[in-house]
């Protein structure tokens, strides 16, 4: 019996590091995912016909690429850096916290 189900749109974030590369493949290959987006700093090494690379220069203000966040059924934010390799407690924050805060809010879908 063949598969019905509408095929998922998914966004990622941080699709060039370590996690964010991990959940890409997965959702490469995963049958149900139709349409990635992955919203980058630089160009992804990978190319598929269902992958969208957004490249993102600013992820305090997602303005630039919020049409590319509607519509969407599911997110994976893996962008992230660790504590080791940024020893300022400020960068630190806006990396880990403020930018997750920017890509949370529902005002970019309108």
């Amino acid at each position: 019996m063949p598969d019905t189900h509408p095929r998922l749109r998914v966004a990622i974030f941080g699709a060039t590091g370590s996690a964010g590369s991990a959940v890409l493949a997965e959702c490469l290959n995963d049958p149900r995912v139709g349409d990635i987006v992955a919203i980058t700093r630089r160009p992804l090494s990978v190319q598929a016909p269902k992958l969208r690379q957004v490249i993102c220069g600013d992820f305090l203000d997602l303005g630039s690429v919020a049409a590319q966040l509607c519509d969407l059924d599911a997110c994976f934010y893996c962008l992230g850096v660790s504590q080791a390799r940024v020893r300022d407690p400020a960068v630190y924050r806006e990396i880990t916290y403020d930018y997750t805060l920017a890509a949370a809010q529902p005002r970019l879908c309108h």
